[in-house]
């Protein structure tokens, strides 16, 4: 079975299915922070999505072990989720 062929592989060249998957959850932080850039009434959750978007853009194709692009999608991770909790508490004041 072949590698896919993506952004990815064109610009990095072949790498271990883990670095792989690790940077597509990076690139869909990316693109999920950049939607909700595009739907939030919250001044505070798009100052949040702002950052999600520009962190992940850093880490999608920076050189880096597989390790720490798991560190960095868990972060990401938990951006996504404090933004979107910022964005319901403004939506309840």
């Amino acid at each position: 079975m072949s590698a896919p062929v993506d952004d990815l592989t064109t610009l990095l060249g072949a790498m271990p299915p883990a670095e792989h998957d690790a940077r597509k959850r990076i690139r869909t932080a990316r693109n999920a922070a950049a939607y909700n850039v595009t739907r939030t009434d919250s001044p505070d959750a798009l100052t949040l999505w702002w950052m999600i978007a520009d962190c992940a853009t850093a880490w999608i194709y920076r050189p880096a072990d597989t390790a720490t692009l798991g560190k960095v999608v868990e972060y990401l991770r938990g951006l996504l989720i404090c933004a979107r909790r910022v964005q319901e508490l403004e939506a309840l004041s």
